[in-house]
């Protein structure tokens, strides 16, 4: 999730539903973990993400080993 998160940031995504598109048409990976449960998590953070005036306060979303699927999207 960690990759998709800087995904969204670099390319200023702002809906979950492109993201979505996007992941289905260009990277099978990403698309089979949101198929998989993480969907929730990506859209929660897109929200946030558009919602944050300060971007400092997503530092914590580029740390290492966040969550499982960090090690399986590599």
């Amino acid at each position: 999730m960690r990759g998709m998160r800087k995904h969204i940031v670099a390319n200023n995504v702002t809906e979950f539903a492109v993201f979505q598109n996007w992941c289905d048409e260009n990277n099978e990976r990403w698309a089979e973990a949101l198929d998989s449960g993480c969907a929730i998590a990506i859209e929660k953070f897109i929200a946030d993400w558009n919602g944050r005036a300060d971007a400092n306060r997503w530092k914590h979303a580029a740390q290492p080993d966040d969550n499982i699927w960090d090690n399986e999207l590599k």
